[in-house]
C-alpha cells in the first residue's frame, strides 16, 4: 500500500509543478518595462535602433527585438496606472500595445520603413502618457 501512494504522489509532483509554473509569471510592472524597453545601452529601443542601421538588415535579429517590444508593450496595459486615471492610462497603455505588435508586425513583413515610423509612433507617445501617469522621481 505504501508503495502505491509513493507512486502515485511522484506521478502527481510534475502535474502539480505544471501547475504552479503557470501562475509564477507576474505582468512586470511599468517601470520595468519601460526600464527594458528604454533605459541603459542594453534596452531594446537602443539595440532595435542599431538594428535598423545595419547594412545587410538582419531580419531575424529585428524581429526577435521586436517581439520583446510586442510583449511588454502588451503587458503595459494589464498594470493600474502607478499615477492618474484608468481610464486614461487604459487608452494610452493601449495604444502604446497597439503600436509594438504594429512594430513587430512591420519586423515580420520585413518593411523597415514601417519597422522606423512606427518606432517613431512609439517614441512620439511618451510624453503624453508620462505627464499622466509617471510618478514623481
Amino acid at each position: 500500500m505504501k508503495s502505491w501512494i509513493v507512486v502515485i504522489a511522484v506521478a502527481l509532483i510534475p502535474v502539480g509543478a505544471v501547475t504552479v509554473g503557470a501562475f509564477d509569471e507576474e505582468t512586470p510592472a511599468p517601470k520595468a518595462v519601460m526600464s527594458k524597453l528604454f533605459k541603459g545601452g542594453k534596452a531594446q529601443s537602443k539595440v532595435l535602433d542599431g538594428q535598423v542601421k545595419a547594412t545587410p538588415t538582419d531580419w531575424a535579429a529585428i524581429e526577435k527585438t521586436t517581439q520583446e517590444f510586442a510583449s511588454l508593450g502588451s503587458a503595459l496595459g494589464k498594470n493600474d496606472p502607478p499615477k492618474g486615471d484608468k481610464e486614461s492610462w487604459k487608452k494610452l497603455a493601449g495604444k502604446f500595445g497597439e503600436n509594438t505588435k504594429a512594430l513587430h508586425a512591420a519586423a515580420e513583413a520585413k518593411d523597415l520603413d514601417k519597422v522606423k515610423a512606427t518606432q517613431k509612433a512609439i517614441g512620439g507617445s511618451c510624453k503624453s502618457c508620462h505627464t499622466a501617469h509617471r510618478p514623481s522621481q
